[in-house]
């Protein structure tokens, strides 16, 4: 273009010049970071398929991925300013777990391909061990709250299905068989 369109020329003088091959592997060393932003926007805005049941995880691939470009100390001083700077926020909306929406991890629970360890295991590995507790516990006793309300709209002539505690972050069963 530098070489062939004259009004492309004159334009970027404007702004100090055409880019140079400096310029341009800057550019290219942003491309994979900014990708995962690109590719999660296309799914979210997608309106022809559900993505309740992957938000969690793109979100937090968005997390793991800024970590990452945050801690990466062979990266350009630029990219990783900028990482930090996108930490910031994606840290004020995702480090406080007792104003996340609970509501999302259930989704993803109650979805066909994930269910309550695999949420675990993504809250542990985003969490420290306390925050990730509280967490866990909290989707926990949403589960139980739905189980339940379901319970008690949809009485079975035959059985009654009761949940109970949660030895080992393990739901358990029990069903009585009514007389």
């Amino acid at each position: 273009m530098k070489t062939k369109y004259l009004p492309y020329t004159k334009e970027l003088r404007k702004v100090g010049g055409a880019p140079d091959d400096e310029d341009w592997d800057k550019v290219t060393s942003f491309l994979p970071f900014l990708e995962i932003f690109y590719d999660t926007t296309l799914s979210f805005s997608g309106s022809r398929y559900m993505t309740d049941n992957t938000f969690v995880e793109q979100i937090y691939d968005i997390g793991y991925t800024i970590n990452h470009y945050v801690d990466d100390l062979q990266l350009s001083d630029g990219l990783r300013s900028m990482a930090h700077q996108m930490k910031l926020k994606f840290d004020k909306y995702w480090v406080n777990v007792n104003n996340l929406n609970v509501l999302m991890f259930i989704s993803l629970v109650l979805g066909l391909r994930h269910k309550l360890r695999y949420v675990e295991w993504i809250i542990r590995r985003s969490y420290d061990p306390t925050n990730a507790f509280v967490l866990c516990q909290q989707i926990k006793d949403v589960l139980k709250k739905l189980f339940d309300f379901y319970v008690s709209t949809h009485p079975s002539s035959t059985q009654k299905t009761s949940c109970t505690g949660y030895p080992n972050s393990k739901v358990r069963l029990k069903v009585v068989r009514e007389k």
